[in-house]
């Protein structure tokens, strides 16, 4: 009865979005509570993370590329970097990595691979002065990226 009271709200809500993220780990099983809830509430926009489709008809699929890890031309900080120096920037208005930072920067968001979620959670985690490789605190097992 409880369950049928939110779905009865979900469908009065009129227009609503809903972000369902790492939905991977609940496919193919969730695929059909995606249709209904779509099917019954049509002013209702889904959007999804996934590395799997979820098969639903009307699917949009956006794939997101890793950032670029290397410099640019001139020397230009590789977007990777530069995500991962904005992000710590949130923490620390003043940061301003050296020479041998930028270097731990460079080293890190290359064991990343690019990945921006992956370079936003590090940028929280690590501490600001980054004085050690990132192989110090432990970036080097596939288990923990």
């Amino acid at each position: 009865p409880e369950a049928a009271t939110g779905w009865a709200k979900l469908e009065r809500m009129g227009r609503a979005g809903l972000i369902l993220d790492y939905l991977e780990q609940l496919l193919p099983e969730a695929a059909p509570l995606l249709a209904r809830w779509l099917r019954d509430a049509p002013e209702l926009s889904l959007v999804v993370t996934s590395r799997a489709r979820t098969g639903v008809l009307g699917e949009l699929v956006s794939v997101l590329e890793p950032l670029r890890t290397t410099p640019g031309p001139g020397g230009a900080l590789a977007p990777a970097a530069s995500l991962f120096i904005d992000r710590v920037r949130l923490r620390d208005r003043s940061y301003a990595p050296d020479a041998a930072q930028l270097a731990r920067v460079f080293e890190l968001v290359e064991l990343l691979e690019g990945v921006p979620l992956a370079i936003e959670l590090a940028a929280r985690r690590l501490p600001l002065h980054l004085g050690a490789s990132p192989t110090f605190w432990g970036f080097t097992d596939r288990r923990y990226l």
